[in-house]
């Protein structure tokens, strides 16, 4: 879950596109997926850094695991 379309912004023709389509395709959200997994009996667990993952662990009940990337991170890493 990275707030909405970022990923769109890898694309190689995104940075021809005007401001308003690229706002069409970039669509920032707050919406995270704890009552999906509510909804559904499942165990939830938000990882935001590396540390996240150690909150792991095996069960006998489904796991709803949404990753929460850092916006600057995932930039940088794609600009290397």
């Amino acid at each position: 879950n990275n707030g909405g379309g970022q990923i769109f912004e890898r694309l190689p023709r995104f940075s021809q596109l005007t401001k308003n389509q690229k706002e069409v395709i970039v669509q920032p959200q707050d919406f995270d997926l704890k009552g999906w997994a509510v909804m559904w009996g499942m165990d939830y667990l938000r990882i935001e850094n590396r540390e996240g993952f150690d909150a792991l662990k095996a069960g006998g009940k489904a796991l709803l695991v949404e990753l929460i990337p850092n916006y600057e991170e995932t930039a940088h890493f794609y600009a290397v």
